[in-house]
């Protein structure tokens, strides 16, 4: 192992997480002043990344001009949650709580019987953050706002997010930020130590969570992602930093690889013919989730 790979770090000391503080909420403050802008719409889950950015963003523009929607989907989801209401009543925003399980269930109601019976967990799961999204835009454009999103950089680079979904937003104030960071601003900020504490979740399923789902905890997806995305080291000086298996570096890798088509904007033709048409689509491999 050559001595000049580094040990990932992150932004977590406390004068660090006062400058980042800053940064991000100059960098709403002027996003939204800079597009003509009345304010943000925030889908509020009562986890650790919509309690930050919803923070971040009051301290950024005032409790007058953040809006909050809360919108659980099916019954049992939130057990073990912190309810939003709490960190509402303290921020003093405007705030609104919608089962949208009665929109999802007619959607699913609507749509051919030859498509819904083979839908599965994650098909469900896309089409509740596709509703999440909707009732977010309908509210920031009815209140002439901007929907602010909550994903973080460990979740952007494992394409752990639904494309127009919790994806469909208008800014990232944490898109940079690794879980890690989340968690040491979200105590800077002083958030409570039940929000900080609980286990991650989107809330597609009861007793779902995010590290179930990703087969690690943050901690080490942070420091896989970055050595491998950041640092570029490669799978095996990956694997041999962190003391690793191989295979499971090897998964995270792919993860990052085959969900780039999320994190770009989406591919369009050439307006002229080239040479050789059988390299038109650029041989793109689609993932459609």
């Amino acid at each position: 192992m050559p001595d000049s790979d580094p040990q990932p770090t992150f932004t977590t000391t406390r004068d660090e997480i006062a400058a980042l503080a800053d940064r991000l909420t100059t960098y709403i403050r002027e996003y939204v002043r800079t597009t003509g802008a009345k304010g943000v719409v925030v889908n509020m889950s009562g986890g650790l990344d919509s309690s930050v950015a919803t923070v971040l963003a009051v301290e950024a523009l005032g409790s007058e001009n953040v809006y909050g929607l809360h919108l659980p989907c099916h019954k049992g989801t939130d057990v073990g949650t912190v309810d939003p209401c709490s960190l509402v009543i303290d921020l003093g925003i405007d705030y609104t709580h919608v089962n949208i399980h009665p929109l999802v269930s007619e959607i699913e109601k609507q749509l051919p019987h030859h498509l819904t019976q083979t839908a599965g967990t994650r098909e469900l799961g896309n089409l509740v953050a596709r509703v999440r999204m909707a009732c977010a835009y309908y509210a920031a454009n009815t209140m002439s706002r901007l929907v602010l999103g909550t994903s973080n950089q460990t979740e952007r680079w494992l394409g752990y997010f639904t494309k127009y979904g919790d994806g469909g937003v208008d800014l990232q104030p944490l898109g940079k930020l690794y879980k890690t960071e989340v968690w040491a601003l979200a105590r800077y900020l002083g958030l409570p130590e039940a929000v900080i504490d609980q286990p991650a979740t989107a809330g597609f399923r009861a007793g779902q969570t995010d590290e179930d789902d990703l087969g690690a905890p943050y901690g080490t997806l942070d420091e896989v992602l970055a050595c491998l995305v950041d640092g570029n080291l490669g799978m095996d000086r990956t694997a041999s930093l962190l003391d690793l298996d191989i295979e499971t570096v090897k998964q995270y890798a792919e993860w990052n690889i085959k969900t780039q088509h999320k994190r770009d904007v989406p591919p369009t033709p050439k307006s002229q013919a080239t040479a050789d048409q059988s390299t038109f689509f650029h041989e793109i491999e689609l993932n459609f989730y």
